[in-house]
């Protein structure tokens, strides 16, 4: 069997249940990060805020989406190596795009607008922190999914160059 071919993903599987629950969560949070990223750059004048958020945001809702689909649906889910580099990414690109984020979003957030009372002000710091709070979840749950599969993936290809025969999720061989 390859070590590509662990695509078959039943009900059964152990695990499953845990993994669905966290592309659900990064599915969630990925919708808000989106919707608040919109609402801050249409309601709250802050469309520079839509560069840094957007490509993550996206590719995290896609990618969550479709994993979830294959998995509920066609009970497969994605090969070890697309877990372990479009996780590893997302992983690796949400800091970055926090970072890029923060440097636009903290002089807004100083809390010189609660001083003035200046609603909008207030509304900008609770939209930053939910988006950084958005990114840091989803970062953090990306980065122990392309663990899982490094890990899986390593035990894999070291049962393979053992010679022996290697289980599927099911505990057929």
């Amino acid at each position: 069997m390859s070590a590509l071919a662990d695509d078959h993903y039943p009900p059964t599987t152990r695990g499953r249940t845990a993994y669905l629950l966290f592309r659900f969560i990064t599915l969630f949070f990925a919708t808000l990060m989106l919707i608040a990223v919109s609402v801050a750059a249409g309601r709250l004048n802050q469309p520079s805020w839509l560069d840094p958020t957007l490509a993550p945001g996206i590719t995290s809702f896609l990618y969550s989406l479709f994993d979830i689909i294959s998995v509920v649906l066609g009970e497969t889910r994605s090969f070890y190596l697309t877990r372990i580099f479009l996780d590893g990414l997302l992983a690796v690109g949400f800091p970055i795009a926090a970072g890029f984020l923060g440097r636009l979003a903290v002089p807004l957030m100083d809390g010189v607008a609660r001083q003035r009372g200046d609603r909008d002000g207030e509304a900008v710091e609770a939209m930053g922190a939910v988006i950084l709070t958005c990114m840091l979840i989803q970062m953090i749950i990306y980065g122990g999914v392309s663990f899982r599969a490094v890990r899986g993936w390593v035990s894999r290809r070291a049962a393979e160059g053992k010679g022996g025969e290697v289980e599927d999720k099911t505990g057929k061989v």
